[in-house]
């Protein structure tokens, strides 16, 4: 994993991975040394007691973890990949500083940057490495940073925003802050400044608890408050709306009154729940006579499904920028009484963002030695354990298997083959008579698979049997594809599960008579990539 060449991606103009940002490309170490390690940390603030009692915020920890680039995007936020790297009590950084903390930190990744000899079984080697990301919400970073937390009481606001000045500017300004001759005067100053002492954006946090529920709250009162749309209807349309077997374990709840009447950017939902409530809010609304605010809702999903996207091509994040742009200049036609929220501000620096780092969907919340110790070619023992079987049967007719496998896969010699009902593969779950999968592109468009039964060769290979979708198109009111349910009687195919366009499970929807498959991300760059 270490020794291997960096996955970047194989088509100029495409952003795949963190090697194939600015930052990468530019950076001292790996422009130099491209198999250093790309460390990835994650901070966040826990409460361990019951954050409504009385002994809240008493034993609240702060928590860093870490993770690599180098890891294959699919395993880098499995919890197998994430490590601890250092706890504190709140407490103690409220008296000592997060510097106390930060500083052995420190002093580890300057030993590592400028090179460490690991020892092995086969040998030793040298060893190189680097921060390429800091993730985390909002007050983690400020904290982190050095920055002010409450956003409220700084002149300025935005970190990416501050961070566009000089270094010398902010060494000049830290300087100010550390000879003020009084302690009023230190505070002034760090109001002004927006910096406590001296020293990356979280989509989840940014979108799904920030962003999307202010905006489609907006919405929703709107809507109910002009009787365009009763709040009973919507609610009874969203609790029978058909989700997946995946989905339903993130089935949003009701929206009540009170809820939408309160002067909160809340809409008490999970951002598990945000994910799914947008992925089938266009279904909800479309009983509504489409307006400018059912469309502003859709230019929001429509940035979402590119923020979560796992590829990228530059000339869509570019677009991003501007939709952003329209998105926001839209938000305060419509609601002019509403203030932008520092959070939908944060929106302007993700473009920028993804061009510096790749793709917002790897930067998600192995031991050095462990990762060392692997020898090129085998799995590593940490991601043994992410593959799970349904119930196991064996093939009753298996001339018909080993000839398909032969003439799909190219596959002779098979000793043992069973079929499974279900199958987790690198958490996405496939169910047979339930499940779509993406076999191909077909110019613009992903080649939907319906799959009928999924197979496990000798124990390694797992492969899928399948039926054609026929693509009708992309249904920009809905935000999803219409397919066309195949005959019964067609001929099926076979496809080795690492062999798919996009790796994701998807399911397909009854509307109106219609078929459509919902999408989560967007999809162009997956299709023209693989194009």
């Amino acid at each position: 994993m270490i020794h291997t060449t960096p996955q970047s991606c194989h088509k100029d103009g495409f952003l795949y991975d963190i090697v194939d940002g600015s930052l990468f490309k530019s950076h001292p170490l790996f422009s130099v040394k491209p198999f250093a390690l790309q460390i990835i940390l994650y901070t966040d603030e826990i409460e361990i007691c019951n954050p409504l009692g009385s002994h809240a915020s008493v034993n609240k920890l702060l928590m860093v973890y870490y993770t690599l680039g180098n890891i294959n995007p699919k395993f880098r936020s499995k919890l197998a990949a994430i490590r601890l790297l250092a706890i504190a009590k709140a407490d103690d950084i409220d008296k000592c500083g997060v510097d106390f903390v930060l500083q052995r930190i420190d002093e580890d990744l300057k030993l590592l940057y400028n090179g460490v000899t690991i020892q092995t079984q086969s040998g030793g080697f040298e060893l190189f490495g680097a921060v390429v990301s800091v993730c985390g919400d909002t007050l983690a970073q400020y904290k982190l940073a050095g920055f002010k937390e409450g956003v409220g009481f700084a002149y300025s606001k935005c970190r990416e925003s501050f961070t566009k000045r000089t270094m010398e500017k902010h060494i000049r300004q830290c300087h100010e802050i550390e000879k003020g001759c009084t302690d009023f005067l230190k505070s002034a100053l760090k109001t002004t400044y927006g910096i406590n002492r001296r020293s990356k954006l979280d989509i989840m946090h940014i979108i799904l608890e920030g962003v999307a529920p202010m905006e489609i709250k907006c919405v929703l009162k709107y809507l109910v408050l002009s009787g365009q749309m009763e709040l009973d209807v919507f609610n009874s349309a969203m609790q029978s709306f058909p989700l997946s077997p995946v989905d339903v374990r993130d089935k949003p709840c009701p929206i009540s009154v009170s809820t939408l009447a309160s002067n909160d950017n809340k809409l008490k939902q999970s951002s598990g729940q945000m994910l799914i409530l947008l992925k089938i809010m266009p279904f909800l609304l479309n009983t509504i006579e489409k307006n400018e605010y059912v469309q502003f809702v859709l230019d929001l999903i429509e940035i979402v499904q590119i923020l979560f996207a796992p590829v990228l091509s530059v000339q869509t994040v570019l677009r991003l920028r501007c939709l952003i742009e329209q998105h926001l200049k839209m938000f305060k036609q419509l609601f002019p009484e509403n203030i932008i929220i520092p959070k939908q501000h944060y929106l302007l620096h993700l473009p920028g963002q993804i061009l510096s780092l790749g793709p917002m969907s790897l930067v998600k919340h192995n031991q050095l030695f462990e990762c060392c110790q692997n020898e090129i070619g085998m799995e590593h023992p940490m991601f043994l354990h992410e593959k799970e079987l349904g119930p196991v049967s064996e093939v009753a007719n298996m001339e018909y298997v080993n000839t398909k496998m032969r003439d799909f896969l190219g596959i002779n010699g098979i000793q043992h083959t069973v079929k499974v009902k279900w199958l987790i593969l690198n958490g996405n779950k496939y169910i047979c008579d339930r499940s779509l999968i993406i076999t191909n592109t077909n110019e613009t468009v992903p080649v939907f698979g319906f799959i009928k039964n999924i197979y496990v060769v000798d124990s390694l290979l797992y492969c899928f049997e399948y039926q054609l979708y026929d693509i009708v198109g992309w249904n920009r009111d809905l935000l999803a594809y219409e397919v066309a349910v195949p005959n019964l009687a067609q001929a099926t195919e076979f496809i080795d599960a690492e062999k798919l366009v996009d790796h994701t499970s998807y399911y397909p929807v009854n509307f109106k008579n219609t078929t459509y498959v919902l999408t989560k991300y967007y999809l162009g760059d997956v299709v023209a990539l693989k194009h």
